[in-house]
């Protein structure tokens, strides 16, 4: 009986949110506040106060603490009455997605929220020579990996040109120019990229291959091949890092390289030979 009696008085004092308010019963009043949290063992948060803004329960080996996220490199969290956003402040949430290639000199600024870049950097392709001649070397690549970059920031390019093919005669081609990554406001290691040398005229050697330097990888350009006099083929270009050396082809004909940085193929005859290609630098984040 005391105990229904206690239980209806309980029920009176019901508010219209369904909270109890407090009660008076036969053994005085009963208090409704200030009850001892309940912890993780019996189902609770073991937490006490009102959360704002974006705060949620996060273990602390104990119980929980009402505590919002912290925002990693790159990441933007912004809080929200009953919500939380997440969002990438970059400009691409997969590194290595985007790029930016230069085949001319010009200034590269560091994207915004970008701290680290892969740059590569590969020199100008010698041309060939004449008269039976040889093969143009290809251009060296360097390949760095830079980080501590500060947005914003700028780098300067150079890219390396193309060697010319020999004109004619026994003359040898000409080499190819040096590219290269450079201080600008972001201060770093020079990184260079040297040209393949030209292939000699009449019967001469094969161009070398450009050497680099300044990277966490240093390429040698391939060098340029010698040619055949007894069966009037001049010698083929020199392969860079893409590819692309001029072939080896007879008489009065000759190739030019066919891919960045590669080596122009020697001429069979008095014909201009193959002219090598021009260098490039490619940035990655």
């Amino acid at each position: 009986m005391t105990q229904a009696l206690n239980l209806a008085l309980l029920a009176n004092n019901v508010n219209s949110s369904g909270q109890l308010n407090g009660a008076t019963g036969l053994y005085g009043t009963i208090p409704l506040t200030n009850f001892p949290t309940v912890t993780p063992a019996y189902g609770g948060l073991g937490t006490t106060g009102t959360p704002t803004n974006g705060q949620v329960p996060i273990g602390n080996g104990t119980n929980f603490t009402l505590s919002t996220l912290t925002a990693g490199t790159g990441i933007n969290i912004t809080n929200s009455s009953g919500g939380i956003s997440i969002a990438a402040t970059g400009t691409s949430g997969f590194p290595g997605v985007l790029g930016q290639a230069f085949t001319s000199n010009g200034t590269f600024t560091i994207p915004t929220g970008v701290t680290a870049l892969k740059v590569s950097v590969t020199g100008g392709g010698g041309g060939g020579g004449a008269a039976t001649g040889a093969g143009g070397g290809a251009g060296a690549t360097a390949i760095s990996y830079l980080t501590g970059l500060t947005a914003g920031n700028t780098l300067s390019v150079t890219v390396g040109g193309a060697g010319a093919g020999s004109a004619g005669s026994s003359a040898s081609g000409s080499g190819g120019g040096t590219s290269s990554v450079a201080s600008g406001t972001q201060t770093i290691t020079t990184i260079s990229a040297g040209g393949g040398s030209g292939g000699g005229g009449s019967a001469g050697q094969g161009g070398a291959g450009g050497t680099a330097s300044g990277g966490t990888i240093n390429i040698g350009g391939g060098g340029g091949g010698g040619s055949n006099s007894t069966d009037n083929f001049g010698g083929v270009g020199g392969n860079s890092f893409f590819g692309g050396g001029g072939p080896s082809l007879s008489s009065a004909s000759a190739s030019p390289a066919k891919g960045y940085g590669g080596g122009g193929a020697g001429n069979g005859s008095n014909a201009a030979a193959g002219a090598g290609y021009q260098g490039i630098v490619i940035f990655e984040w």
